[in-house]
């Protein structure tokens, strides 16, 4: 029990420190969009990469991931029955309301606690691996598609490639 408490009073700890960084204005009026675009494109990716690296991926394509590509799913799809009986969203707010009804934040929040209460972040590796390499991908090209109103062989191939969280994630999962 204290490992959670320690694990979410870090979370905590590190929310709180941005607030007040931010409510100060520390690090001037361009930090939080630096501190997003470092944490975009440098931290997370490389975060990323070195968990999924050290997993045994194999070993983690069980019940577990099952679970929660259906749980993802289901909810996803309750979303989108929904809306379109009752909300009719565009396509676009659609999308992003089905990927809320269906991601956890296995990264954020699911990294750090497993780190602390478990011992190992590969557990929520499956999860990642999910999200980020099969309903991420899916979710861009649909909102891509969407709102640009174009849609080629070489826009879906191309469509991975320009997100560095999913280049981290494939090239982890990918290593030897």
């Amino acid at each position: 029990m204290g490992a959670v408490l320690v694990g979410f009073a870090t979370i905590g700890v590190v929310v709180a420190a941005g607030y007040v960084s931010a409510r100060l204005g520390i690090g001037g009026p361009g930090a939080r969009t630096a501190l997003h675009q470092v944490g975009f494109f440098v931290a997370s990716p490389a975060l990323l990469f070195t968990v999924l690296a050290r997993a045994d991926v194999a070993a983690l394509v069980q019940a577990p991931l099952l679970v929660a590509a259906v749980g993802a799913l289901v909810s996803a799809g309750v979303f989108v029955v929904v809306d379109r009986l009752w909300l009719r969203l565009p396509v676009p707010e659609a999308t992003v309301g089905a990927v809320a009804s269906g991601y956890v934040n296995a990264n954020n929040i699911g990294l750090p606690v497993a780190v602390y209460v478990l011992g190992d972040a590969a557990v929520v590796v499956p999860v990642i691996l999910l999200q980020l390499l099969v309903l991420a991908p899916v979710a861009l090209l649909v909102l891509d598609a969407s709102t640009s109103g174009r849609l080629s062989w070489r826009f879906v191939l191309a469509q991975p490639v320009r997100n560095p969280i999913i280049l981290g994630s494939f090239a982890g999962a990918s290593s030897p």
